[in-house]
């Protein structure tokens, strides 16, 4: 009889999302150990054996990413349908620039393994940057947005069940019920919004417009990546 972590694992690892979080751990561990390689002085050897498992990871990673832009497109079509003026307007933008990021990031990828040399394949890869930049800046005001919303929601319902509480002398287990589903979510939309602050970092290091060595990213990128996997691996324990 399978236990309930194996029953988990295999619907985590049958997701693309979450062998792609996997390998995100594994990369931004390997560029962190890099830095950290260098800065203690190892061997030539354990450095370049880290940095080809770094390179063969972003291989890996961008190969699982090919069909990713039809997700995204498809996506950005079903956010039409937001009632929310300003989570339409976030969601549809970062799914357009995810689509493009992700599409300029595969060119990348052509260019990397070879198979096409382009003579703007730098430009292709700071443009790539750019709409990840774009892209998570808008989840990010998104997720500003979603917090205020989910305060102002939480502080009313709040405030329903004082009143009650108040006239019957007793706790409403329907309002207690609310409570507890949106401290819940709460939890969610804090997580959602370290994620994403902290993901900020990676393209405007990546762009040169914040000046972080090797070891910062590669924390960075393991906080989000841990994160991010937790998420998935909850969702497919539920």
């Amino acid at each position: 009889m399978s236990s309930p972590v194996v029953n988990t694992f295999v619907k985590y690892s049958a997701t693309t999302n979450g062998r792609d979080k996997f390998y995100r751990l594994l990369q931004y561990l390997s560029r962190f150990f890099s830095w950290y390689l260098v800065r203690q002085g190892y061997s030539k050897e354990a450095i370049f054996a880290n940095d080809k498992l770094k390179a063969h990871l972003a291989v890996a990673r961008r190969l699982l990413r090919l069909g990713k832009p039809i997700e995204w497109i498809n996506t950005m079509v079903k956010s039409t349908s937001i009632q929310d003026d300003l989570l339409r307007v976030c969601s549809i933008g970062r799914a357009a620039s995810m689509a493009a990021y992700l599409t300029l990031d595969m060119l990348s990828w052509v260019n990397m393994v070879g198979m096409y040399n382009f003579k703007s394949a730098k430009k292709i890869t700071d443009n790539a940057n750019r709409f990840w930049l774009y892209g998570i800046l808008l989840a990010w005001i998104s997720d500003l947005y979603k917090l205020r919303q989910h305060y102002l929601q939480y502080e009313t319902v709040k405030r329903v069940q004082s009143v009650k509480q108040e006239q019957v002398q007793t706790l409403d287990e329907e309002t207690s019920q609310k409570l507890r589903t949106l401290t819940t979510a709460r939890k969610e939309l804090v997580t959602q919004f370290v994620i994403d602050s902290v993901d900020l970092l990676l393209p405007l290091s990546a762009l040169k417009y914040v000046n972080l060595n090797e070891g910062v990213i590669g924390l960075a990128g393991v906080l989000t990546s841990f994160l991010g996997a937790n998420n998935q691996w909850s969702k497919c324990n539920s």
